[in-house]
């Protein structure tokens, strides 16, 4: 099935680059696919055997409505991967049926909060209050944050000065097939896409 190919692809050449860059840390977008696919567990589990801490730098990402699709399953496959050292992150919070009691139920390492809540958020009070409350909500689940679609530098600075903990977005960097990578950095809080 070509959409598990293209997630062992992509895993594959996170982990290459991974290896190649001992500063880095990489974000992967996964479908659900991935979680029934035993060929890429296998590449995941080949390189934590390999014991180069790879495995740890990686970041899974998993879209807040697929998690919710089956969320026995996620569970299962998140507490089975993060033994191999990865962390997993919760794209597109908000975006869909947004539940808070998944906050605790999937203990997810970090938080993307969607770019609807992001844009503009310097003009919008209505913004500014969600914003304050998933940084509250994500501190008390030890999440790191992540604001989506930052396009202006009015947006940034507000974003930073409310705790957010990293910014992905246009400002920061436009998408690339081959991204040059920049050299290891002291936590900017940047990110980059590719």
């Amino acid at each position: 099935i070509l959409g598990r190919a293209i997630d062992r692809l992509g895993l594959a050449h996170a982990l290459r680059a991974l290896a190649a860059n001992p500063g880095l840390r990489l974000s992967v977008n996964m479908s659900p696919l991935s979680m029934g696919d035993e060929e890429w567990l296998a590449i995941l589990a080949a390189a934590h055997r390999g014991g180069s801490g790879v495995c740890g730098r990686l970041i899974l990402e998993i879209t807040e409505s697929e998690a919710l699709a089956d969320a026995a399953q996620t569970i299962e496959f998140m507490d089975h991967v993060r033994r191999m050292g990865p962390a997993f992150a919760l794209d597109d919070f908000g975006a869909g049926a947004t539940g808070f009691r998944h906050f605790r139920d999937f203990r997810f390492d970090i938080v993307k909060i969607d770019g609807a809540f992001v844009q503009d958020v310097h003009k919008s009070r209505d913004c500014q209050v969600l914003i304050n409350c998933l940084t509250t909500l994500a501190r008390h689940f030890e999440m790191m944050t992540v604001a989506e679609r930052i396009e202006s530098q009015a947006e940034a600075d507000w974003l930073r000065a409310a705790g957010i903990d990293c910014l992905q977005g246009y400002l920061v960097g436009r998408p690339a097939a081959e991204p040059k990578l920049p050299p290891a950095q002291s936590g900017d809080g940047l990110a980059a896409t590719a």
